[in-house]
C-alpha cells in the first residue's frame, strides 16, 4: 500500500521472474527476505499499465482494522477479518464514541473468519436482531444478536465495492438489512457459501462447500452479491464515497431523510399519547427526527435494569422544532423528582420534571 500497490493489480513478476504457472507458496517464499532487502514487483495495474516497483523488506504487524482519517467524519478501514478483528474494532471504537458519526469502509475487503464477521456486527446490534443464516443440507442455524450494544446512537455508513465478499458481505448485510446503517458504493461479488479446508494425507488439501450463507431477510446471495443502498458510478474514488456521505448528512440534518441508527419494530409505547394527568420525566437532548429520539432510548433501559415507558415529544426551540425522549407517566410531582435525581446519576444526562396538566 506505502509503495502505491492497490487492490485489482495483477503481480506479473518478483526480481524478473514470472509468476505465472508457479505455486502461491513458492512465490510467497521469493518474495520474503532478511529486514532491509528490497525486492522488485512486476505490476499491471487495472487500467492495464505495467511498471516495476521496488519495495524494502521490513518486519510489519498486521491489524485487521485501521483507521483511515477523523475529519470530516472518522473512518476505519476493516482490511479482513480475523480472530481478533471484533476486539480491534471495538478498541477502535472507544475513540470515537462521541463522533456524530463513523464511516467503515469495507472495499476490498475478501472475507475470513465468517464468526469473526458475525461478532463485529453484534457491536451495533439489539438483542433479538438475526446477523446471518447458515444453511447445510436440511438445517438453518440462525445467528442474533443476544447482548446489548454499546453503539446503538451512532449512524453508520459503509462503503463496498465489487471486491467486498464472503464474510464482510455477512457484516453488511446484517446491519443494513436491520435498518442500522446504510452502503455506499458497487455490488458486492457474491461469496455467500461456506467453506472448509481438509488437509489431506500427502500434504495437499480440499475444499469442501458445507454450507450457504442467508441474509437477514432470508435471501441466499451467491453469485449475486449485494447492491448498496447508494449505488455510485464506476469508477468511484474515496473522494466520491465521502462526498456522497456528505451529501445524506446534509439531507438528513435537513429532515428529509432518516440517519441511519433505526431499531426493528419492538413492543413500546412510543407512538401511544400519555395519560392527560401527571408527569413525565424528559431527557434534555435535542434530535432532529423521531426515529432518533427513539433509537438514543433504547438504551434508557438496559442501563436502569427496569421496563419504562417512553414517549416522544416535540420541543420548539429558536432554531426549529426537535424532538426529546421522555419517560413516565408519574402520578405525582415527589415520585417523579425522587426518580429525577436517580435517572439523572444513571445516564449522566440532565433530566427535568414535565407536567402532563
Amino acid at each position: 500500500m506505502r509503495a502505491g500497490i492497490s487492490t485489482g493489480d495483477i503481480l506479473e513478476a518478483v526480481d524478473g521472474r514470472a509468476v505465472m504457472g508457479r505455486s502461491l507458496l513458492a512465490v510467497s517464499a521469493q518474495i520474503r527476505g532478511e529486514k532491509g532487502t528490497k525486492v522488485r514487483f512486476t505490476i499491471t495495474t487495472a487500467t492495464g499499465k505495467s511498471r516495476d516497483i521496488v519495495i524494502e523488506r521490513a518486519e510489519i504487524q498486521v491489524y485487521s482494522v485501521r483507521v483511515e482519517q477523523h475529519e470530516p467524519l472518522p473512518i476505519i478501514h476493516i482490511v479482513t477479518f480475523t480472530k481478533s478483528t471484533a476486539q480491534e474494532l471495538q478498541e477502535r471504537l472507544a475513540h470515537f464514541a462521541k463522533a456524530p458519526a463513523l464511516i467503515l469502509d469495507l472495499r476490498g475487503n475478501p472475507g475470513g473468519a465468517l464468526y469473526s464477521a458475525i461478532d463485529a456486527a453484534k457491536l451495533f446490534l439489539t438483542p433479538g436482531q438475526t446477523v446471518v443464516g447458515i444453511q447445510a443440507q436440511d438445517n438453518l442455524e440462525v445467528y442474533r444478536q443476544d447482548l446489548a450494544s454499546k453503539y446503538l446512537r451512532i449512524p453508520l455508513y459503509l462503503w463496498q465495492d465489487a471486491q467486498t465478499a464472503s464474510a464482510a458481505e455477512v457484516f453488511i448485510a446484517a446491519l443494513t438489512q436491520n435498518k442500522r446503517a446504510v452502503s455506499i458504493g458497487n455490488k458486492t461479488f457474491g461469496k455467500g457459501i461456506v467453506q472448509d479446508v481438509i488437509e489431506l494425507s500427502d500434504g495437499s488439501a480440499l475444499y469442501l462447500t458445507t454450507g450457504r450463507l442467508q441474509t437477514p431477510d432470508g435471501t441466499f446471495y451467491h453469485n449475486k452479491g449485494l447492491v448498496p443502498t447508494y449505488p455510485l458510478e464506476m469508477p468511484a474514488k474515496s473522494e466520491d464515497y465521502l462526498a456522497k456521505v456528505m451529501a445524506l448528512r446534509l439531507q438528513e440534518r435537513s429532515g428529509t431523510l432518516e440517519a441511519p441508527t433505526a431499531l426493528p419494530d419492538r413492543q413500546d409505547t412510543s407512538d401511544k399519547l400519555p395519560s392527560p394527568h401527571g408527569y413525565l420525566l424528559c431527557f434534555d437532548k435535542d434530535f432532529l427526527t423521531k426515529q432518533a429520539a427513539e433509537t438514543w432510548a433504547a438504551e434508557v433501559p438496559l442501563s436502569l435494569e427496569e421496563k419504562i415507558d417512553h414517549y416522544q415529544l416535540k420541543r420548539k426551540k429558536s432554531d426549529g422544532i426537535y424532538y426529546i425522549d421522555c419517560i413516565g407517566v408519574y402520578n405525582n410531582k415527589d415520585m417523579a423528582d425522587n426518580k429525577r435525581q436517580k435517572i439523572a446519576d444513571t445516564m449522566k444526562d440532565k433530566v427535568f420534571i414535565q407536567s402532563l396538566d
